[in-house]
């Protein structure tokens, strides 16, 4: 049996090595040339090839006609190289779905680099220096799905994404961003998630989102915005993660998300907020995850949760609490997180037997002298309380051992 295994993997193994460069790995459908010190492009590539890496090489120019024998080919991966395109690059890879071109110092792509009829689903173009693309350069593309221009220097106008009717996720983050033309995504009706994140954003225009009923992600973090955000949302019903961490937004209007029913992630991390409008929550009876940590809230309406019951995860950390707030409609939550915050005191008031899915209650680095350790006990699911950097670990901490889960450490 050993003498038979040893054979089969000779066998394979001389099939695998056929048509194989130097310095490359393959199988009989992928060739792996990554890292191999390449200055050109092997010009025994196996015809039968699918996939081709060729990262982390030196290449700078791929020749007409290079490819001509790969139609095969499926995704080419050249990241991480100093490829300058040509119009006919592309040439012959008539099968080609994926195309990874990321770090490659590009500063342009040529008008005909991504005109002939591709079948192409997937295309990486990040962390490149590209300013602008001409009018167009997407329009042949019309299966395309999955495009990433993140890590750029993109200057945009309203006719770039013209043709993509089929994109489905879209990745501008980090590109210095400081407007938006209104029109932008209309060509891109079924956008469902979308990435403006770490730009310098102050607001989006109000039309902007107007034809995108099926985005369902769209990430906003570490841009300028204020409350001005606001407006370019309210069409967005199918919405379900919103994320608005680490902007400027210092107070938020009256019901500020109620046209957002189906969302069920919500980040304001590393805001500005001091306090919760009315009705903050109102019609988001779907959120199970909330974070508003690292502002400086300082309290909360007593039935600001009242009605999101279906609440798993909420995160109040890095806030300007003195003590304990209320916390009435949460039976469901299983992550609790009040740390960082300037707590010293839990009123008799205040109870959390009601949250019987409650795993972890993380109370750490607050000013808590003294805590009953009974009110924990009707919390049969609760597997840690973390009351670290308090001073009830150090009045305490003999017996700390003994009332489990706490813990100080």
């Amino acid at each position: 049996m050993a003498t038979l295994i040893l054979l089969l993997i000779s066998l394979w193994m001389g099939v695998a090595a056929e048509g194989c460069p130097a310095g490359c790995v393959c199988s009989p459908a992928v060739t792996d040339c990554s890292r191999a010190g390449l200055r050109n492009l092997p010009w025994d590539i196996a015809p039968q090839t699918e996939t081709l890496f060729l990262s982390d090489n030196q290449l700078t120019s791929i020749l007409k006609g290079a490819f001509r024998n790969l139609t095969a080919l499926t995704f080419l991966g050249v990241s991480r190289n100093k490829i300058c395109p040509e119009n006919d690059t592309l040439e012959s890879l008539i099968n080609l779905l994926s195309l990874d071109v990321s770090e490659n110092d590009l500063q342009s792509i040529p008008i005909g680099f991504l005109q002939a009829p591709f079948k192409m689903v997937w295309i990486n173009l990040a962390k490149n220096q590209l300013k602008t693309l001409p009018d167009g350069t997407f329009a042949k593309l019309q299966s395309l799905t999955y495009l990433d221009l993140s890590d750029n220097s993109m200057l945009l106008h309203n006719n770039i994404f013209e043709g993509l009717a089929r994109l489905n996720t879209l990745i501008l983050s980090g590109n210095r961003l400081t407007t938006i033309p209104s029109q932008l995504f209309d060509p891109t009706p079924k956008l469902q998630i979308l990435d403006l994140s770490n730009n310098a954003l102050t607001h989006l225009p109000t039309r902007l989102l107007y034809h995108q009923h099926n985005l369902s992600d769209l990430i906003l973090n570490n841009n300028r915005f204020t409350q001005s955000v606001l407006p370019a949302l309210r069409g967005l019903r199918n919405l379900r993660f919103l994320y608005l961490s680490g902007n400027s937004i210092s107070s938020l209007p009256p019901f500020p998300f109620i046209n957002l029913s189906h969302l069920t992630k919500l980040t304001l991390s590393n805001n500005s907020l001091s306090k919760l409008p009315d009705g903050f929550l109102t019609g988001l009876y779907q959120l199970t995850v909330l974070d508003l940590s690292g502002n400086s809230i300082f309290w909360l309406p007593r039935d600001v949760f009242q009605n999101n019951t279906a609440l798993e995860y909420l995160y109040l950390d890095r806030n300007d609490f003195s003590k304990m707030p209320m916390l009435l409609g949460l039976q469901n939550v299983q992550e609790l997180k009040i740390c960082c915050c300037k707590i010293h005191l839990w009123p008799a008031e205040v109870f959390i037997s009601h949250m019987e899915d409650l795993e972890l209650l993380d109370l750490s680095s607050n000013f808590i002298a003294e805590m009953d350790f009974d009110l924990l006990k009707s919390n049969l699911n609760l597997k840690k309380v973390l009351m670290t950097n308090n001073p009830v670990c150090s009045t305490v901490s003999s017996k700390l051992s003994i009332v489990p889960p706490v813990t100080c450490i």
